[in-house]
C-alpha cells in the first residue's frame, strides 16, 4: 500500500468516532454487504441512510444473530443427488461491527443421473455412491472456501474491510466495475477482498477479486480539495470531490486454444485443463477513470448528488457518464421508508463498454454471446467483441431504483440500454427480511433481446431460510449459474448453464 494510502488509512481510523450521518465523504460508496442490518441499526438512531441496502446475487441467508450448527440436506447439481452436509459457524460481534462467517461444503455422492445413463441400468447411477463431489476440492485454491463472509464495519463507514466470496463489487460510480460477481462458474470458489477507508480530505476504495490469483482488482482514490478551506457547515464546499480510478484483469482470455480441427469441423475443440476449465492466451484489461462529484441538495429527508464520470479502455474507447445519486429517507410515525435512485447518460465509443467487469463476467470473459447471438463453438471472448466493434459511437441510459421498509421488504429494478441495442441489461431483485423467515431473489439478463427468456445471458440467484423451532431451521436454494461442458457442440466444447437445486435442514443455535 502506498504511503498516501496509509495516510488516509490512518485519518479514517482516527475519524471512527464520528457518527454515520456526519462522516465526511460517505457519499461516494457504490457496493453492498448486508441489507437489513444497516437499514434497521440505521433506524434506531434515526441517522440518514445513504448507502444500498440490497444484497444483490447473495448465495445464501446470512442469520441475523450468531449462529453454531450443522447444514443436512440434498443438492441436486449436473444430474447428480449428493447429500450436503456443512458445519458452520457465523459470529455477529462488536454490536454488529464484526461478522464473521465459517463453512466446510460437503458433498457425497448418493445417484448420478448420467452415470446411469452412461451404463444402461438404473443400478450404474449408484456406483460412485458415498463419494465426496471431486469438483469441490481438485484444487488447493478451493479450501479458501471456508471463509464465508469476513467483515468489519459497513459500507459509508470510515473504514470498511470484508474479505469472503463476493457477489457485488463496484468501485466508484461503477463506470469499470458494477455488481461483479465472483462465483458464477459452480465449479470455482473465489475469496475476495474489499478495503475503503474515508477521511475528511479524500480517501480510496480497493477491491480484489481473487486472494489465490490476485489478477484481477480495481482501486480508487479521490480527494476533496474545498474541505481544506471550508467550514464544516458549508456540505456543498465539501462534497465537491475529484477521483481517479484503476481496474483491471491482468490475465483476461484474448482467444480460447484448441486443439486442432478433426474431419469437416471449421475449428477444434477447446483445450482444457485436468480441472476441466477453459484455456486461453491472455492479455492484460486495463480500465483508467476520473470523476468528479457534488452534493446540490441535504435536507432531512433528501441526499442528491450529481457526478461525470471519464472512462478510458486501453487499446479501446473511450466513455463519458453524466449522472445524478438520489436518496430518500421518508417517516410516517415510526415507519421508515427508503428510497434510492440512479439516472446516467452516457456517450460512448463503439470499442467500450460501461461497466466492463459485471456480474456476468468470469464466464463471458471466455465466450461472450451478443445482443441475437447464440452460444456456440466459434464465439467471441468478451476482449475480442468489444475491442473488435467499429460501427457508431453509442448514446445510453442507466436507470435504476431501490425501494425498501426495513424489516419488511426490499425491492430492487436496473436496466440499461444504449442507441445502438446491444448493450441492453435488467436487473431484479427482491428480498423479504421477516423475523423467522428471510427470502431473496436476484435475477440478471445480460444482453437480451426480449425479456425473461432464460437464456445464455442470464443468471438466477434465490434463497429462503424458515426458522421452525429455536434450534431448527429449513433452507432452500435455487441457483442458475454456468459450468464448462467439453461435450457441447459435438465434442467442441462451450459454456453451459447450470441450474442447481438445494434444500436442508439446520440444526444448532443462536447465541
Amino acid at each position: 500500500m502506498t504511503g498516501t494510502a496509509l495516510l488516509i488509512l490512518g485519518a479514517a481510523l482516527a475519524g471512527q468516532t464520528e457518527t454515520t450521518s456526519t462522516a465526511p465523504g460517505q457519499a461516494r460508496i457504490e457496493a453492498t454487504e448486508t441489507s437489513s442490518i444497516a437499514a434497521e441499526e440505521t433506524l434506531a438512531d434515526g441517522s440518514f441512510v445513504k448507502g444500498e441496502f440490497i444484497t444483490v446475487g447473495a448465495l445464501r441467508v446470512v442469520p441475523k444473530r450468531s449462529f453454531a450448527g450443522v447444514r443436512l440436506g440434498a443438492l441436486l447439481q449436473e444430474n447428480t443427488l449428493f447429500l450436503a452436509v456443512a458445519p458452520r459457524l457465523d459470529l455477529i460481534l462488536l454490536d454488529r461491527r464484526l461478522r464473521i462467517g465459517l463453512e466446510v461444503p460437503l458433498n457425497f455422492e448418493l445417484y448420478s443421473i448420467r452415470s446411469a445413463a452412461d451404463a444402461g441400468t438404473g443400478g450404474g447411477g449408484f456406483d460412485n455412491a458415498g463419494r465426496l463431489r471431486k469438483r469441490d476440492y481438485d484444487e488447493a485454491r478451493d479450501f479458501v472456501k471456508f471463509l464465508s463472509y469476513f467483515v468489519y464495519g459497513r459500507k459509508e463507514d470510515a473504514v470498511y474491510l470484508a474479505a469472503g466470496q463476493q457477489h457485488n463489487v463496484t468501485l466508484g460510480h461503477g463506470q469499470a466495475m458494477r455488481r461483479y460477481a465472483a462465483n458464477v462458474d459452480v465449479n470455482q470458489t473465489r475469496v475476495g477482498v474489499e478495503l475503503d477507508a474515508y477521511g475528511p480530505y479524500g480517501g480510496f476504495e480497493l477491491s480484489l477479486a481473487d486472494v489465490t490469483r490476485a489478477t484481477l482488482f480495481g482501486v480508487l482514490g479521490f480527494v476533496k480539495p474545498l474541505s481544506l478551506f471550508t467550514s464544516e457547515d458549508n456540505w456543498a464546499a465539501r462534497s465537491v470531490s475529484i477521483g481517479f480510478s484503476y481496474a483491471t484483469d491482468q490475465k483476461a482470455p484474448w482467444a480460447l486454444l484448441r486443439n486442432p480441427a478433426v474431419g469437416n469441423a471449421a475449428v477444434g475443440s477447446v483445450v482444457v485443463d485436468e480441472f476441466n476449465a477453459p484455456q486461453a492466451s491472455t492479455r492484460s484489461v486495463n480500465l483508467f477513470g476520473v470523476d468528479a462529484e457534488v452534493k446540490v441538495v441535504k435536507t432531512d429527508s433528501v441526499d442528491l448528488k450529481t457526478y461525470v464520470d471519464f472512462s478510458k479502455l486501453d487499446a479501446g474507447g473511450s466513455g463519458l457518464t453524466l449522472g445524478a445519486l438520489g436518496r430518500f429517507n421518508f417517516r410516517s410515525g415510526d415507519t421508515l421508508h427508503l428510497l434510492r435512485t440512479r439516472l446516467e447518460i452516457r456517450s460512448y465509443q463503439a470499442n467500450f463498454i460501461p461497466s466492463y467487469f459485471d456480474a456476468a463476467y468470469e464466464f463471458q470473459k471466455f465466450l461472450f454471446i451478443p445482443v441475437g447471438g447464440l452460444a456456440g463453438p466459434d464465439v467471441q471472448t468478451k476482449l475480442q467483441y468489444v475491442l473488435g466493434r467499429g460501427d457508431e459511437r453509442r448514446f445510453g441510459v442507466y436507470l435504476e431504483a431501490t425501494y425498501s421498509l426495513p424489516g419488511w421488504l426490499v425491492f430492487a429494478v436496473a436496466l440499461e440500454t444504449d442507441s445502438v441495442g446491444q448493450d441492453r441489461h435488467l436487473m431484479i431483485h427482491a428480498e423479504v427480511p421477516l423475523r423467522y423467515l428471510d427470502i431473496f431473489a436476484t435475477y440478471h439478463q445480460r444482453n437480451f433481446t426480449s425479456l425473461f427468456r432464460l437464456d445464455d445471458n442470464d443468471l438466477i440467484f434465490a434463497g429462503a431460510r424458515l426458522q421452525i423451532l429455536p434450534i431448527l431451521f429449513l433452507n432452500g436454494r435455487v441457483q442458475k449459474s454456468f459450468e464448462w461442458n467439453s461435450a457441447a457442440f459435438d465434442g467442441l466444447g462451450s459454456y453451459a448453464e447450470n441450474f442447481n437445486y438445494q434444500v436442508d435442514a439446520e440444526f444448532g443455535f443462536q447465541f
